[in-house]
């Protein structure tokens, strides 16, 4: 794990400037050793595509990461590094390094169901093929709340609450999590599937 973890990393430290500016990259691998810390972090980037790359790019609005299947890369929206640098506060900072692990959990997790061959949607009904997206984008979404819950769990991250992100440390509630729809319907499908 170790080693792969090195073998992405190097990647992005030897990216030319085009695809990975010098200012983002150093914000990037913050986030990722930050990642490779947690126990899911290690896990999404061992079994993530073998030629996984990452790239900052423009993006549409509202979309802060995507993953392409054909180069098998993650690209990370130029927005969000946007964000990182206009940070004023250390607790502000802190936050936007969560919220872009967030994203790099989310579109990685892509990158393993394409090297399982997950997104494979051939000879299927539409309704299957909908069902599957759904799933897959679930898988995601779970993969990157674990993780965001893990680094907010590393000593630097602790103090932060997730409904006050800028919060100091003096107003620390740890072991908080905020809970979203999505988290709601994968309890519900969990409990189907054991009922």
């Amino acid at each position: 794990i170790q080693q792969k973890i090195k073998t992405i990393r190097r990647r992005i430290e030897t990216a030319p400037e085009s695809v990975f500016p010098a200012k983002d990259k150093r914000v990037f691998l913050e986030v990722f050793d930050d990642m490779a810390k947690t126990q899911m972090g290690r896990y999404i980037f061992e079994k993530a595509h073998p030629d996984l790359t990452f790239r900052v790019k423009p993006t549409g609005e509202g979309v802060n990461g995507s993953y392409s299947y054909g180069a098998r890369c993650v690209n990370l929206g130029r927005r969000i590094f946007e964000d990182i640098h206009k940070a004023t506060t250390p607790e502000k900072r802190l936050y936007e390094k969560l919220y872009i692990a967030h994203v790099i959990a989310h579109e990685t997790t892509h990158s393993i169901q394409h090297s399982n061959n997950m997104n494979n949607r051939s000879n299927m009904s539409v309704e299957e093929a909908v069902t599957i997206h759904k799933l897959l984008e679930l898988d995601a979404i779970l993969n990157q709340t674990i993780v965001r819950y893990q680094i907010g769990n590393l000593p630097e991250y602790r103090h932060m609450i997730p409904d006050k992100p800028y919060a100091s440390e003096a107003e620390a509630e740890p072991g908080k999590v905020r809970l979203v729809p999505m988290h709601f319907f994968f309890k519900e499908l969990k409990e189907a599937k054991m009922a």
